[in-house]
């Protein structure tokens, strides 16, 4: 079965964050975090802090969601979560470290 990009950044985002927080990230949570980092309407950038940018369409953020800080990678060309970085990750992020 072939996937396009989006939909496989999203399912291992999924998987990762099973994996990481035993965490069923579901299709609204994406959708709220990805809102959160996006600044829709309605949603509060105040949960969200830009770690650093990769590339142009990659970056990594903090979010504050379910009354937790996770790290996540964000595809800004896609609109998707890439992935779920493990507890501290983010952290002990230094300027030019990639994952």
């Amino acid at each position: 079965m072939h996937f396009t990009k989006a939909t496989g950044q999203t399912l291992h985002a999924i998987r990762r964050a099973r994996e990481r927080y035993s965490w069923a990230l579901g299709l609204i949570d994406i959708v709220s975090i990805k809102d959160m980092i996006c600044g829709t309407e309605g949603f509060d950038r105040k949960h969200t802090i830009l770690v650093k940018r990769q590339s142009n369409r990659v970056s990594v953020w903090k979010v504050f969601y379910k009354n937790e800080w996770y790290g996540v990678v964000f595809d800004s060309k896609r609109q998707t979560l890439v992935t779920v970085l493990p507890k501290g990750a983010v952290d002990q992020m230094e300027p030019g470290h990639s994952f």
